[in-house]
């Protein structure tokens, strides 16, 4: 929240920036010429931030709005898809020891086995560590019927 907030400041500085240059330069010739060069860049800027930083989740707020179920829960139906939950266990690889983002891989709590798709940047898994997923829940799959989870946090 705290980087969301500068962020949301930062745009709000350079929108008052180029409002004041434009009211400036408005009673000149070359205000068209001046206007464009100074609102271009603050797109570009604005573009290129929404894009980097648009698709992250919070990483406080989002594990803290995560609910733990438990696998009978998921085979029961009782967990909405695209819910947030959050999963602890042991990590299993389908191909080669390591997990990267995009790799499909196995989780298992204890109770079942989860299959989860890696969409966290900063992760670094190996087979057979110890993790704790928060992810979106995907339904369960056609081919085994075991619980999906897209997982957006990976600790």
């Amino acid at each position: 929240m705290f980087y969301f907030l500068i962020f949301i400041t930062f745009i709000l500085m350079l929108l008052l920036i180029g409002t004041v240059v434009l009211i400036a330069f408005q009673k000149t010739r070359k205000a068209g010429i001046i206007s464009t060069s100074i609102i271009a860049p603050i797109f570009l800027v604005l573009l290129v931030s929404t894009i980097m930083y648009g698709n992250k989740p919070d990483t406080e707020g989002y594990k803290a709005s995560a609910t733990s179920y438990s696998f009978w829960d998921y085979l029961d139906n009782k967990v909405d898809d695209g819910e947030i939950v959050v999963v602890k266990g042991t990590a299993s690889a389908f191909e080669g020891n390591n997990i990267e983002k995009g790799d499909t891989f196995s989780i298992s709590d204890g109770e079942g086995l989860y299959y989860v798709l890696n969409n966290d940047d900063g992760s670094s898994i190996k087979d057979g560590d110890e993790i704790t997923i928060y992810g979106g829940y995907d339904g369960l799959d056609n081919e085994e019927g075991l619980p999906t989870i897209a997982a957006q946090i990976i600790e």
